[in-house]
């Protein structure tokens, strides 16, 4: 199945925030309820211990969904800056150990006061494939570890999963904190939202890379070790991740 780069409405200048909101709230929801990315702690502590400040910077952290899941499991002292391209300035963690960088985050570029290993949860097939190339690049340039997680997948059962997503949102939606009346109103009165998530669920499918093709996105970076696999979830879901560090570590 080929990779259709087609676009995700919260991802647009054009969707209103309160939208755009609505779909990170739901989908850092949907991780914590089913802990999904809860296999992944190993990596992104391996990576953590290898940054250059023992730090780890979340690129694309939405509403912190992913990172947050397993903030009470990292090893002590674990430090964790949030950042995004649309930063939410309204997030409130539980935890005195995350932060929100008010500014606005390109992946592509980061700023040089941002020490620690870089992380992605769900969001690496945002990028097209020179975007997702200089990433991985700019981990390289500042010799800080990087981590990739997707919970997507570009395949048959992948896709059949995305039309489970609009019974999903309807289940989900009153679970988020702090409840919204707006949400709801756009949930089960005028039922944007399911069909908006439901679309921006699909096309991240159809965006997410495959094993051969994020091994081909490190090809020239061998100045780097790089890992490529899959994990298993605690609902059998299947977390594709590449892993990268210098090979000096």
């Amino acid at each position: 199945m080929r990779r259709f780069h087609l676009f995700e409405i919260a991802d647009q200048n054009w969707c209103p925030p309160l939208i755009r909101r609505a779909v990170t709230a739901f989908l850092a929801t949907v991780g914590s309820r089913t802990r999904i990315y809860l296999p992944t702690i190993d990596i992104v502590e391996r990576a953590r211990s290898l940054s250059t400040n023992k730090g780890m910077v979340v690129l694309c952290a939405g509403s912190g969904g992913g990172i947050l899941d397993m903030v009470n499991t990292l090893s002590p002292g674990a430090k964790i800056m949030l950042t995004d391209l649309v930063p939410d300035l309204r997030f409130t963690g539980d935890s005195s150990a995350v932060t929100y960088d008010p500014r606005p985050i390109d992946a592509r570029h980061i700023p040089a006061d941002l020490k620690g290993a870089r992380i992605l949860f769900g969001s690496f097939h945002h990028f097209r494939p020179d975007d997702a190339k200089a990433i991985l690049e700019s981990a390289v340039h500042a010799n800080e570890p990087i981590a990739v997680f997707e919970g997507t997948e570009r395949s048959v059962r992948g896709i059949a999963v995305c039309f489970l997503i609009p019974i999903l949102v309807l289940f989900m939606m009153p679970l988020i904190r702090p409840v919204r009346i707006a949400w709801l109103v756009l949930t089960y009165l005028i039922p944007i939202l399911p069909v908006i998530i439901f679309w921006d669920g699909l096309v991240s499918s159809l965006r997410s890379y495959t094993q051969l093709e994020m091994r081909a996105l490190v090809e020239a970076l061998t100045s780097y070790e790089w890992e490529v696999g899959v994990l298993s979830g605690p609902h059998h879901e299947r977390i594709s991740y590449l892993f990268g560090t210098g090979r000096h570590r």
